[in-house]
């Protein structure tokens, strides 16, 4: 994927969305797991849960603002 080219903010904002959608049937399974550390590996950061654990409408509204820049 292109997740390198993604800024730091946009990069936060991809987690916190594949993050929401890993855990939205209630199991966050190892494979999904696996997904979100491949992410973070390929845009050399860190994953948080206590960060990234965000309502959705709140990650829509931020994605809003940093289109707007």
């Amino acid at each position: 994927m292109y997740l390198t080219m993604l800024n730091e903010k946009q990069k936060q904002l991809f987690l916190g969305v594949a993050y929401f959608l890993t855990k939205i049937d209630g199991d966050y399974s190892i494979e999904e797991k696996r997904m979100i550390d491949s992410y973070c590996y390929e845009m050399q950061m860190d994953f948080n849960s206590q960060i990234m654990n965000k309502p959705i409408e709140d990650i829509i509204n931020e994605m809003q603002m940093a289109c707007g820049e």
